[in-house]
């Protein structure tokens, strides 16, 4: 979910594709979000059931206030948060509070970890699923050699050390609200697979690629931010999960570019996602995991 603005009736467009509208209900600003289509119904009461359920330990959650059906299309009404996005805060904030944001973040990722199983099959599954998608779309040439070789990389490999536990589901830093009343997550996702590794694999989408900064230009201060975070964020992590679980979340974050192809409407979209695959799959193949 994207920033909404306190406008009644303002219409936004999420990143699922799902319509969002600002609407005061008894002089309260309340944010609806509506199914893309009948078919995302069900999809989307889930991600509703998610987030009225989220348990956080450190960030707070958007309160679902009320849900329904409306010409054939399932919606809910949440609280409306006012603030800006962690990526704009990053933008200003001294290098110093560096260290308390990945503490924040690697609290999160680490709170609820579950006992590593065997989740190859699962992901085989998924990346099956995903093969066929995309061959159905006929990127460019480029893309098509980029996603071949993320393929066959993730293909090899074992997922060992993965585990099953809550988590957000899209951690972007689009998707982390930074309020008076605190750090807030919207949009929470219902992944093919949960855990917080999972979670840490969509920061690093924005802190090794600068997903949420794709619309925009970033300067080399932001990009001095997100690597700092992102160093100090792998440590902590590390430290407290084991050196494998980088490696883990960079699998992570090649299987996350893959599945943004079949949303890529755009020719930018498109080169973030070929140019992305090819950076994330020279990081795993020399294993500089930092």
């Amino acid at each position: 979910m994207k920033k909404a603005e306190t406008t009644a009736g303002k219409k936004l467009i999420g990143h699922s594709g799902c319509p969002l509208v600002v609407l005061e209900r008894d002089g309260r600003v309340v944010v609806r979000k509506i199914s893309k289509s009948p078919a995302y119904n069900a999809r989307l009461r889930r991600q509703c059931a998610k987030q009225r359920e989220a348990a956080f330990s450190f960030f707070r959650t958007p309160a679902v206030l009320a849900e329904g059906m409306e010409r054939g299309l399932y919606y809910f009404e949440m609280e409306y948060v006012n603030g800006i996005s962690m990526a704009e805060y990053l933008e200003t904030q001294n290098l110093g509070e560096i260290p308390e944001i990945a503490a924040l973040f690697a609290n999160e990722i680490t709170a609820r970890r579950g006992e590593p199983e065997e989740l190859k099959p699962l992901f085989d599954a998924k990346l099956a699923s995903l093969k066929r998608e995309i061959a159905s779309l006929k990127p460019e040439p480029g893309l098509r050699a980029a996603a071949r070789a993320a393929f066959a990389l993730l293909d090899g490999f074992a997922w060992k050390g993965a585990y099953t536990g809550p988590c957000h589901g899209d951690m972007t830093l689009e998707n982390i609200i930074v309020s008076r009343r605190g750090f807030y997550l919207i949009d929470h996702l219902d992944a093919f697979h949960e855990s917080g590794l999972a979670d840490l694999g969509k920061l690093l989408q924005d802190l090794e690629l600068y997903w949420s900064y794709r619309n925009r230009k970033i300067d080399q201060n932001t990009r001095i931010r997100c690597y700092l975070l992102k160093k100090e964020l792998l440590r902590l992590v590390g430290e407290r999960l084991g050196p494998g679980a980088a490696e883990l979340a960079y699998h992570a974050l090649l299987m996350n570019l893959l599945r943004i192809l079949p949303y890529a409407r755009t020719a930018g979209v498109r080169r973030f996602v070929r140019d992305g695959l090819l950076k994330v799959m020279s990081i795993i193949e020399k294993g500089e995991f930092r």
